[in-house]
């Protein structure tokens, strides 16, 4: 591989790590999807559905949406934490931070809690508590890796050993991305808590509810305007019913969006229970529901609860499925001049837990989330009650209870039913500037929990369907075992950049919006399958692939790196000290497969792998000879696709770029730095660190085979030719 289209490289890779820019791709200009205009793109925004008018206040948040939707940050915060905790319990001198870390999860918790409560301004103060406890924990993990780094340091010199950069900073690196994370969810709080101007009664007729969006609108009159009215988590003694009188009190915020925290109302007269039931409650699959796409609806379908009922009666279902009514032959009404509706009220428990999710949820409705404090693993139950509301001609309505319907539910966390198996996951199609060049897979089964093969598994996905050698329309259906293309890029409705890197809230959106948690090739996959004679569905995890191999080299290892720098063609740049079989000089202990390279100081440094730079340092005026943790030198440090780190040291001054920093993706050929006092020292890291992976004995550098020119000369004075080397091992001497 050359390296004649570094501007090209370059180019791409501002494109890609600027969320805001546009980008061609196969031909078509996309940009950032701004799906409610609010001047928020999706993919920064936790609330894509916000309303026209409405004062965003925060992360693309209006105040009320976030009273109504806390659990959308803190679910992911408590996600993330929680597997940085438990990593690092794993080493007894972190549990001081994983004390911290386990205290500020509940109180976020109980800030969420209170949040759903209709009490923004108590939510922020116990948001503000648990950031408190999330900056001292990583304070903790930074002292505590800096002093194992020390121990490991002083160690290793007696021993002639060179310890690895990495392994001092991982501990505390693995944990900054959710920590980054939680500190978002206190200032979304007390942005809320800001926005509270008082309080407010009001009552009339409903006039519409939407179950979906925990929100409801009186009929407009002397009392009230008619906008929609948010309403508190609760179980509600009644409504709100379409065509109920009610009076509501709650909070006003500053942009006059309003949140009931209480209903009341008169008790609907209600007829003798009868058992026929016209409306069934059915489930629909986690996809695009509104506000994540508001044209989409549910257009995926959805299935019988029946379809999800195991042999005990209760319904198995996942984190982010809904409920939503079908309509089964519902009759109309047999009197001229009446008018006749027919409507669901749903309500969970769980353990001593009551939530009402529905009050009048009618058949086409956008189906309703279970609600967010309902907990994963943990038995619940569903109860659907079904009426029946008959209006006469001039005045006068009466509420029919047509029967009810009770289920068991266990709910396990999104994805847990299936995996799919890809045919390969490692592809040569990454970081080589070729926008248009792809590669191929195919799902050719899964791995299941809970349901079996017995079950008819089968996949249901979206994807750039292959035939004919040709990859598009983007909008295909992928089947098990059809052929999808893997590009250098995930896209999203054929118009976003995935950044498989991205850490925060955009990661969050990415989720709702595509139904994966990485770049895969596929979004919004489900396994759909039999049970008791119906089709069920659920989501489908996706595997992490590997897109930037550079050359398949035929063996256990292949060359994912070109060498750091573009060679002079004259020999300047060498090998000084190479890896630990190299017969002049080499590396040994942790740093094993590290290269020296010296060369002119000012050489400039390119990435050697693709990747995001997640830690850097060029503020240095010297540099100690080889890194370890404390020591003097300027660095970068890349995450790869395969959750390995290239370290870039011995980088000069202030040579780092302006447009390279911390979460920056970066392409092959990106320059993020100089040779520094004539020399770079470049090393692998393993993915395999024990804080990241059960049962290994720490960091350690990984064998690299490298793809570059190699320089050699002949005659007096020396004429230099160079020479494209593949699957290649550098050695002490080697020039380029």
């Amino acid at each position: 591989m050359t390296r004649s289209t570094n501007a090209g490289c370059l180019f791409l890779t501002l494109l890609l790590g600027l969320s805001s820019a546009s980008i061609a791709v196969s031909g078509k200009t996309a940009g950032p999807l701004d799906t409610d205009l609010d001047g928020v793109a999706d993919r920064g925004d936790l609330c894509p559905g916000s309303p026209a008018g409405a004062k965003i206040v925060a992360l693309g948040c209006s105040a009320l949406e976030i009273a109504l939707t806390p659990q959308t940050l803190v679910d992911a915060v408590s996600g993330q934490v929680g597997e940085r905790r438990d990593l690092l319990a794993r080493t007894a001198a972190y549990a001081p931070a994983v004390e911290r870390l386990d205290q500020g999860r509940a109180d976020l918790a109980l800030a969420a809690a209170a949040m759903r409560r209709g009490e923004p301004c108590a939510a922020a103060d116990l948001a503000d508590q648990a950031a408190a406890g999330f900056t001292a924990a990583r304070r903790e993990i930074a002292q505590t890796a800096a002093d194992g780094a020390l121990i490991a340091t002083v160690g290793a010199t007696r021993t002639g050993e060179e310890p690895a950069l990495g392994a001092a900073l991982l501990p505390s690196l693995t944990a900054q991305p959710a920590l980054h994370l939680a500190a978002q969810a206190a200032p979304l709080f007390r942005a809320a808590c800001s926005e509270v101007t008082g309080r407010f009664t009001a009552h009339g007729r409903v006039a519409e509810v939407y179950d979906a969006a925990r929100t409801f609108r009186f009929e407009k009159s002397g009392f009230d305007n008619g906008d929609p009215i948010g309403l508190a988590e609760g179980f509600y003694r009644v409504g709100p019913v379409a065509g109920m009188e009610i009076r509501v009190s709650g909070i006003t915020f500053a942009d006059g969006s309003r949140l009931a925290t209480s209903v009341r109302g008169a008790a609907p007269r209600e007829e003798m229970l009868k058992t026929q039931q016209c409306l069934n409650l059915v489930v629909a699959p986690f996809q695009k529901f509104p506000p994540y796409s508001p044209s989409s609806g549910y257009a995926w379908g959805t299935y019988a609860l029946e379809a999800y009922t195991n042999s005990f009666g209760v319904a198995d279902l996942e984190k982010k499925q809904r409920f939503a009514a079908r309509d089964v032959s519902c009759p109309g009404s047999p009197i001229f001049g009446t008018t006749v509706s027919y409507f669901m009220k749903i309500d969970v428990t769980q353990g001593a837990n009551s939530w009402t999710i529905a009050t009048n949820l009618k058949a086409g409705d956008v189906p309703v989330a279970l609600p967010s404090g309902f907990l994963d693993n943990t038995a619940g139950q569903v109860t659907a009650t079904v009426q029946k509301t008959t209006c006469l001609l001039f005045g006068g309505c009466t509420t029919t209870t047509l029967g009810t319907h009770t289920a068991g539910l266990f709910v396990r966390p999104t994805g847990t039913y299936a995996t799919a198996i890809y045919d390969k996951t490692l592809f040569d199609v990454g970081g080589n500037g070729v926008i248009g060049d792809f590669d191929h897979a195919q799902v050719t089964g899964f791995n299941l929990s809970v349901i079996s093969n017995s079950n008819n598994p089968s996949l249901y996905a979206k994807g750039y369907q292959v035939a004919n050698n040709n990859a598009d329309p983007f909008d295909d259906w992928i089947y098990t075992n059809s052929p999808f293309a893997i590009y250098d890029w995930d896209t999203i409705y054929d118009s976003d950049f995935y950044d498989e890197q991205a850490i925060g809230f955009a990661t969050i959106t990415e989720f709702n919006r595509t139904g994966v948690d990485r770049p895969s090739g596929l979004i919004w996959p489900e396994v759909r399958g039999q049970r008791n004679g119906l089709t069920f569905a659920y989501s489908v995890k996706v595997p992490t692939v590997v897109r930037d191999r550079i050359v398949d080299c035929s063996g256990s290892l292949d060359s994912f790196y070109e060498t750091p720098f573009i060679g002079t063609g004259s020999g300047l740049v060498t090998v000084s000290k190479g890896s630990f079989d190299d017969p002049v000089s080499a590396h040994t202990g942790t740093a094993s497969f590290a290269l020296d390279f010296s060369g002119p100081s000012g050489q400039k440094v390119y990435a050697a792998r693709p990747g995001v730079v997640v830690l850097m340092d060029d503020s240095n005026a010297t540099s100690a000879s080889e890194p370890a943790d404390g020591a003097i030198g300027n660095y970068v440090l890349v995450d790869h696709q395969d959750s390995s780190f290239g370290l870039y040291y011995h980088l000069a001054q202030g040579s780092v770029p302006d447009g390279v920093g911390l979460g920056t993706r970066v392409l092959r050929d990106t320059h993020i730095g100089n040779f520094g006092s004539n020399k770079l020292h470049f090393e692998a890291g393993d993915e395999c660190h024990p804080l990241a992976c059960s049962g290994t004995t720490g960091y350690d550098s990984v064998k690299v085979l490298y793809d570059a020119w190699v320089a050699t000369s002949q005659g007096l004075p020396p004429v230099w030719t160079s020479t494209h080397k593949t699957c290649y091992v550098p050695r002490v001497g080697d020039h380029f």
